[in-house]
């Protein structure tokens, strides 16, 4: 399952923290929608405020929290579908998958530190999640900032076009996904194959539910 997203000129990566005291935890499908119509504004107009503070945390921040930090690891580029990615306008090379690596400087990357972890690759306009995980006690800052210094280990964030989440395991998303979203009320069936995708587009009531989800921020 994928969220279709287009190129954007501003991405939505900062505290991952609403500045808006007022607002409340989405519950209802209407609220997921309201909020997720808001952050497409921001994505969609460079010109709209946006409410969300930029991260400055960095590697070596996170370094100096505890957070261990593999190198780049070449030999899981393997793993990524460089078709897709080159129908997606990115940059890759099909015939000789290394080269993806020391040219496009596609890379796995593993993080951690007591309570949370953060797994996936990166590349020039992607960010690919396969798993994160952060305990309510963790020390870590909040992993919309983690990624957004991962992406930034090698690219410039202004160059991001793409997030894609692998594993979806946030309460609050997969309440949204299973009890919903997945609904005869929305006449959305829920997938019968695994490994089906359903693509969601921009500006739509699916689209903006899924942007309104704590994973999207």
């Amino acid at each position: 399952m994928s969220s279709g997203t287009g190129k954007s000129s501003r991405p939505l990566i900062g505290s991952g923290r609403d500045t808006h005291s007022s607002e409340q935890e989405p519950r209802k499908w209407e609220d997921f929608i309201a909020l997720g119509a808001r952050r497409q504004q921001w994505i969609d107009d460079p010109c709209t405020p946006c409410t969300i503070q930029s991260s400055q945390l960095t590697m070596q921040s996170l370094h100096d929290r505890g957070w261990y930090i593999s190198k780049r690891a070449p030999e899981a580029v393997y793993w990524l579908d460089f078709a897709e990615l080159q129908a997606l306008g990115l940059p890759c090379d099909l015939v000789n998958p290394i080269m993806n690596f020391n040219v496009h400087r596609y890379a796995g990357e593993t993080w951690g530190v007591e309570g949370a972890d953060w797994e996936g690759f990166t590349g020039p306009g992607i960010i690919v999640i396969s798993n994160i995980t952060r305990t309510p006690n963790s020390p870590s800052p909040p992993m919309s900032e983690v990624t957004k210094a991962i992406y930034e280990r090698t690219f410039d964030i202004d160059s991001l076009r793409y997030v894609i989440m692998k594993n979806v395991m946030n309460e609050q998303t997969v309440r949204l996904i299973k009890d919903l979203l997945y609904t005869p009320e929305r006449s959305v069936p829920w997938p019968g194959k695994s490994g089906q995708r359903d693509t969601w587009e921009g500006n739509t009531p699916p689209y903006q539910a899924l942007l309104g989800t704590r994973l999207a921020s």
